[in-house]
């Protein structure tokens, strides 16, 4: 009997991953590693060759779940919507180097606003209800945490999304920018609409500073 010596390491933002970035992930790991290949849905032991007729099998503008195994030494990456996990045999010098250079590629269309935005959203109205209560404005009050229940929809619906997302198709040939960042724009704009009813409501109850 054996005692596993995986390493596990998570720390990783939700981000884009475009085919090309998959690509240079399989490539990192084939100049450490004897053996890498990944394997996704019904498809298994796929080789770095064969990604491009792997597109075209499947049809789709992302992949769902992708494993990425490499041997000799052993390091794996699972890409998941809800997050990214790589495994390393060692936790050594060059397997942490490895790691390194694939949080290098991941970071690269990392998706910024999400963090802010999903504070900015949680935050806001529930310490403008604070404030209204210790001022004795109950009524505000009450509606600053009325409006704390509602923010709680966009929220919980945006942090339910995929965080990240593995596209099929190459960083040149990306959908608009519209398209592209149409959940963290909807965030932008219930974020600004929010602040902006917060601001006059202090504003007026409590006037200028």
């Amino acid at each position: 009997m054996e005692k596993s010596s995986n390493k596990s390491f998570e720390n990783f933002p939700a981000t884009y991953i475009y085919l090309d970035d998959l690509k240079e992930i399989m490539i990192t790991l084939s100049d450490t590693c004897e053996r890498v290949w990944l394997d996704t849905g019904e498809y298994k032991n796929v080789k770095l060759d064969e990604i491009d007729d792997l597109v075209d099998e499947l049809g789709k503008e992302r992949f769902e779940d992708i494993y990425v195994k490499a041997f000799d030494p052993y390091i794996s990456v699972d890409l998941r919507p809800f997050n990214i996990r790589v495994y390393i045999a060692e936790d050594n010098i060059l397997e942490r180097g490895v790691v390194e250079k694939i949080r290098e590629i991941v970071n690269r269309n990392r998706r910024k606003f999400f963090g802010e935005a999903i504070k900015w959203l949680a935050g806001v109205p529930a310490i403008a209800a604070g404030v209204a209560l210790v001022e004795g404005e109950f009524e505000l009050g009450w509606v600053m945490m009325a409006l704390t229940l509602l923010m709680t929809y966009p929220v919980v619906k945006y942090q339910m999304t995929n965080k990240v997302i593995v596209l099929t198709k190459n960083k040149e040939n990306r959908a608009p920018f519209v398209k592209r960042n149409k959940d963290e724009l909807l965030v932008a704009l219930v974020s600004a609409t929010a602040g902006a009813i917060i601001s006059f409501v202090l504003i007026k109850y409590f006037g200028q500073a």
